[in-house]
Order: structure tokens, then sequence, then C-alpha cells
């Protein structure tokens, strides 16, 4: 009877084991079915361009914030540190910069997150074929696409700042500059900034008003028009892209056929015939 009491008493136990086990076993299961079918793959990439969406809110956010003061223990310089420099008409030209330069930049950070936002909902909703084929056919064709997307509104977000300067003649308050210069380097076009820093200045002390304003304003519908080629260039150069896979994919499957691999090793051997021979000739001139 003591015997059947202790049979009793674990069996609750050993069950108790047993479905924790097939509880964990499910789970990994679970997880390795999600590697196989490339889901948690693409729930990280996706993932990845969601944060870089917030991320431009978050410091676009802050860079509207901090710019506005100045911190001598990093030599930052807010926009106000310059109204030392201006004269009365100027300070009050330069508080109505601040405003217009604050109220575009902070509709182009919301621009900017709509834009990486569209781009990522369709990277989601991509056929996923293996981890390689999802990179080369989505992935990269959405990260050309957000690069030169985000690079032509923030030359045009330039292009309009530097007229409105050259109009009121006056500093126009730029808070996205270093979010500005990161993608220049990268795309080349730092060089169209006139000045630097967080200020877009509307003036020269040896140029009168319409001078500058002609010269100025010229120089603005440059950059906007620079900014239209950019996007027009994002599109070709993905284009392009797609085609050149294309056409490796079609090289790559030629290559691996019978008549590929037979014209593969003729192509070989004349390439080893005709080096060879080169170096031959190499060998006797110098020695």
């Amino acid at each position: 009877m003591e015997n059947e009491n202790v049979a009793q008493e674990s069996t609750p136990a050993m069950s108790t084991n047993l479905g924790f086990g097939d509880m964990v076993e499910s789970e990994v299961k679970n997880l390795l079915d999600r590697i196989d079918n490339g889901n948690i793959f693409k729930f990280i990439i996706v993932l990845f361009f969601r944060l870089i969406g917030w991320g431009i809110i978050a410091s676009g956010l802050w860079a509207c914030i901090i710019n506005m003061f100045s911190d001598d223990d990093s030599y930052r310089y807010g926009y106000f540190s310059k109204f030392e420099n201006l004269e009365g008409m100027q300070q009050f030209t330069s508080v109505i910069g601040f405003l217009i330069g604050l109220v575009l930049c902070l509709a182009t950070i919301y621009v900017l997150f709509l834009f990486v936002k569209k781009r990522t909902n369709q990277l989601e909703d991509s056929a996923y074929e293996g981890l390689i084929h999802y990179m080369y056919k989505s992935v990269f064709p959405t990260m050309i696409m957000i690069f030169g997307e985000v690079l032509a509104l923030l030359l045009f977000l330039v292009g309009i700042l530097s007229l409105v300067a050259a109009i009121l003649s006056s500093l126009v308050y730029f808070p996205l500059a270093d979010m500005f210069q990161l993608l220049g380097e990268m795309g080349d076009v730092n060089d169209l900034r006139d000045g630097s820093g967080i200020w877009i200045q509307g003036y020269n002390e040896y140029s009168t008003y319409f001078e500058f304003l002609k010269s100025g304003g010229l120089g603005s519908l440059g950059i906007m028009a620079v900014s239209a080629f950019v996007l027009v260039g994002t599109y070709i150069f993905k284009e392009v892209y797609q085609y050149l896979i294309k056409l490796v994919i079609k090289l790559v499957e030629f290559s691996i056929s019978k008549n590929g691999i037979l014209i593969l090793f003729i192509g070989i051997v004349l390439s080893y015939l005709v080096i060879g021979g080169l170096f031959s000739e190499i060998l006797e001139d110098i020695f």
C-alpha cells in the first residue's frame, strides 16, 4: 500500500515535467520553423528600417531643440549666439528666419519619417524566397530609395531655406545640418551649401540687398534643381541595379549549364595559352 501511494504521488510530478519538456520542444520547433521560412530574418531587417524611421523622428526633434542654445563646454554654438553681431532689423528678420526654419524642419522630419515608413511597409510585404534573394531583390533597392529620397528632400529644404534667407537678408535656422552633412558626404553634395553649421546666411557685407537676392535666389533655385536630379537619379540607379542583378543571374545560370561549362573551359584554356605566352616573352626579354 505504501508503494502504491508513493507511485501515485510521483505521477503528477512526472506528468508536469513531461508537459514542460513538450512546451520547450514546441517553442524550439516554432523558432526553427521561423528560421527555416525566413520570418525571423525578415522581422529583424524590417525592424531595423522601422528603427531608422523612429530614429529620424527622435534625432530630428532633438536637433531642433538642442541647436537653439550654446554649450561652451562642447564648443557648440546655438542659433541665437550670432545675434550679437546683427543690427536691430537683422535681429528681427533672423527671428522670423528662426520660426520659418523651425517649422519647415519639423515638417521635413515628419515627411522623412513617412518616406521610411512607406518603404519599410513595402519591404515587409515583399516575398521572401531566401535570405540572399531577399537582400538583393528587396533590401538593397529599398536602401537605395530611402537614401535618395531623404537626400533629395534635404537638398530641397536647403534650397527653400536659402531662398528665404536671401529674401529676409538674415539668418535662417537649419537644425538638420548634421543630418544633411552626413548624407551629403556620401552623396558628394556638401559643397552646395553656403556657410556651415546650423545657420543659412542670406546677406553679404560686400553686396547690396538686391545683388545678394539675385545671386542667392539663383543659387537656391539651383539647389532645388539638383534635388530633383538626385531624386530622378535615384530611380535610374535603382533600375540599373536591378538590370545588372538580372544580368548576373542570367550569366550564372548560363555558366552552370552544359554549354556554359564548355565555353568556360575553352575560355580558361585560351586565357592560359595567351597569358602563358605573354609571360614567356616577358621572361625571355628580362633574362
